[in-house]
């Protein structure tokens, strides 16, 4: 019975140590039969024992507000004592708290620097939340829902492998109902270092939308860089959006890739999945080890790129002399063995590619290249409404096939097909519209 005599229903079945023994889960579920608990203090009655691996407390008040307490180490109930499960101070170290939702930076803050902890459980914010600290980049193993609210004051400036507001995103966790506003700042000699909000998206990013600036460098290898996320890998981003502007300064390596909402997709299993974003940002390219960049893509290496849009300026002034520049997508390479999907996509008539190089591109609408690494690869359904204007400021000789590229290809859908159909490689385009004016001044 509870403090005020009322009555509590529910389960109980705990073991003295049930993690050990049998390696079973033991638990206490109280929660009362269509009532709710009277006002005053509950007590639980549990035999003296240690839980080698902690305890978890779940408590939903009268509006269903969630709070955790959770212990993922050695916790002992003494003989004859009591423990407060539900204390809550900076001075409590042995189990960890968080209010739900979050309601502050503090609270934030202990939620994703405590990601071992917290791993599968979710978290809400209550408010707007501005940041006065310096973020310091984690993998986010739970699942933080923004429930419309903004974090400001994002300011992450570092140096290492994966780079971002948060490292990565594992496959059981998630990011959704967010806007993330300020600064990141990254650079790294490593080769293949994904930079965005987030670096690595194993799991899902939905409904969040990124105003942070993302700028990154690297002096002797190749980067992944995307507004929302550089490598999207067996991950899903759904309906968000990138407003912030996309910076590669510097890249010491060839095949980096650069794009508004990601860097790159790659994924054996095309499960790799983009749909329903936009990209609003300008994204530019200051390295000449750029191989693709695209407003929402830099290139898709074996997933799905499903009803995106771009709407943002795509602006290279240094490139590849075989590099690719889209609207959507600066190329598809796929070499992986799974079929590369780009469908139902727009670049909007808004949108402007703006080349500030004269080293040969491949400049599409929709998608710059197709490499003759792909596999497979389907672009259907697309439109392209803007203008494709290139001034060539240099002469050149077009030398034809495929190992001439000291020229430009410019294409309303697609600017260059290197990939020819064979018994084993087959491309398909259908049912895609262009309506921009396509020009060359030599």
């Amino acid at each position: 019975k509870g403090f005020n005599a009322e009555k509590i229903a529910g389960a109980a079945n705990a073991g003295l140590d049930p993690k050990v023994a049998g390696g079973t889960e033991g638990s206490v579920v109280l929660k009362p039969a269509g009532e709710t608990f009277a006002a005053g203090v509950h007590y639980i009655a549990l035999l003296p024992s240690t839980f080698t691996e902690g305890f978890k407390v779940v408590y939903a008040n009268d509006s269903n507000e969630i709070s955790i307490k959770k212990n993922t180490g050695n916790v002992a109930f003494p003989i004859n004592d009591g423990f407060d499960i539900t204390a809550y101070t900076t001075a409590d170290k042995l189990t960890t708290w968080i209010p739900n939702p979050l309601m502050d930076e503090e609270d934030l803050l202990y939620f994703v620097r405590n990601q071992a902890a917290y791993a599968g459980e979710e978290a809400k914010l209550g408010q707007d939340i501005a940041l006065t600290k310096p973020w310091t980049p984690v993998d986010l193993s739970g699942t933080l829902d923004g429930q419309g609210y903004t974090i400001s004051g994002l300011d992450v400036n570092v140096t290492g492998t994966t780079l971002g507001a948060m490292c990565s995103i594992s496959a059981s966790a998630s990011l959704k109902n967010v806007i993330i506003e300020g600064q990141i700042n990254c650079s790294s000699a490593k080769k293949g270092t994904p930079v965005g909000l987030v670096g690595y998206l194993h799991g899902m990013m939905y409904n969040v939308t990124n105003r942070t600036s993302v700028t990154a460098s690297n002096t002797s290898d190749r980067l992944y860089v995307g507004g929302l996320a550089g490598q999207i890998e067996k991950g899903r981003m759904i309906n968000c959006t990138n407003e912030g502007n996309v910076t590669l300064e510097s890249s010491g390596g060839t095949s980096t890739y650069v794009g508004g909402v990601a860097g790159v997709i790659y994924s054996s299993t095309a499960s790799g999945l983009i749909s329903g974003c936009v990209n609003k940002g300008k994204v530019t390219s200051n390295s000449e080890k750029t191989n693709a960049i695209g407003g929402v893509l830099g290139v898709n290496q074996g997933g799905e790129v499903v009803a995106c849009v771009n709407k943002g300026t795509v602006e290279v002034n240094s490139i590849l002399s075989d590099g690719g520049v889209g609207g959507v997508a600066g190329a598809v390479e796929n070499h992986a063995g799974a079929v590369a999907i780009i469908h139902q996509c727009i670049n909007d008539e808004k949108s402007v590619i703006n080349l500030n190089t004269t080293n040969a591109q491949a400049v599409g609408g929709i998608v710059g290249k197709l490499d003759d690494k792909t596999t497979a690869v389907e672009i259907t359904e697309c439109v392209n409404a803007a203008d494709i204007a290139v001034a060539v400021a240099r002469s050149f000789t077009y030398t034809p096939g495929y190992t001439g590229y000291d020229g430009f290809y410019l294409g309303g859908i697609v600017g260059r097909i290197k990939a020819e159909n064979t018994s084993s490689i087959v491309n398909k385009i259908y049912g895609c519209t262009n309506s921009g004016d396509i020009s060359a001044t030599l």
